[in-house]
């Protein structure tokens, strides 16, 4: 058309995973949100998160605990909303936990670690695993359970998540603009094993490529964190 041979653009471009991702430069795109605010989901470059440079999470308000300690740090809105509208049950649209950064004190083997993170744009929970140690201090690790990414068809409450593909994949496509983005676990750890055969290389294992968050009980700060996550997309031929 006119419109694309005056950017000197077409319907169809050839970019590296890089830009497609964190975003490149487009006459177009800069046009378009001067004349046409509002109309596409980056004001600045063009990629699936580019937004995500700006280290900007959101706005978290937080109980201070002051009227119960076991309300310390749990999340009361996240830029205003005390629950979602992504998905398809209220369970899941639940704004759960913490930030993520710190957890009630006077945690027990039967605590969990319940936190809502934006880039999941979920809730989500890890359970204790074992005790251990860290220069003399002592701690609990807790990980991501092999239901967190299951599929509903595997783990009913997820059924809220879908239109889900095999299990271990979180279809995030309702919060990222409709874009076929899928979060799951490196190498596919704790997901279908299916997925493995679709990538050469792949080796999974909970060393590796495992969640987890190391607490000191006592106080519930984080003393070791290993936060591991894949974004892959979902691609077809045309």
């Amino acid at each position: 058309s006119a419109t694309f041979k005056t950017f000197k653009e077409g319907p169809f471009l050839t970019k590296t995973v890089g830009e497609l991702m964190w975003g490149y430069d487009s006459k177009l795109v800069d046009f378009l949100n001067q004349y046409l605010p509002g109309m596409l989901p980056s004001s600045g470059k063009f990629g699936l998160f580019a937004e995500f440079n700006n280290s900007n999470t959101g706005l978290f308000t937080i109980n201070t605990g002051k009227d119960d300690i076991r309300k310390v740090h749990r999340v009361d809105s996240w830029n205003g909303l005390t629950q979602l509208s992504y998905w398809r049950t209220p369970q899941c649209n639940m704004i759960n936990g913490t930030a993520g950064q710190m957890w009630p004190p006077f945690m027990t083997k039967e605590s969990t670690l319940p936190f809502y993170s934006p880039d999941a744009c979920r809730s989500l929970e890890l359970v204790y695993q074992r005790t251990g140690e860290m220069l003399g201090i002592p701690l609990y690790r807790f990980v991501a359970p092999r239901t967190m990414f299951a599929n509903g068809s595997q783990y009913e409450p997820n059924q809220g998540f879908c239109p889900c593909r095999q299990s271990g994949l979180l279809n995030v496509s309702s919060c990222r603009h409709n874009s076929p983005v899928f979060i799951s676990h490196p190498h596919f750890f704790n997901a279908d094993p299916v997925l493995q055969d679709y990538v050469l290389g792949l080796n999974p294992t909970e060393e590796e490529h495992g969640l987890f968050i190391d607490i000191h009980p006592l106080t519930g700060v984080p003393l070791n964190v290993s936060i591991r996550l894949q974004l892959n997309l979902y691609i077809k031929s045309v």
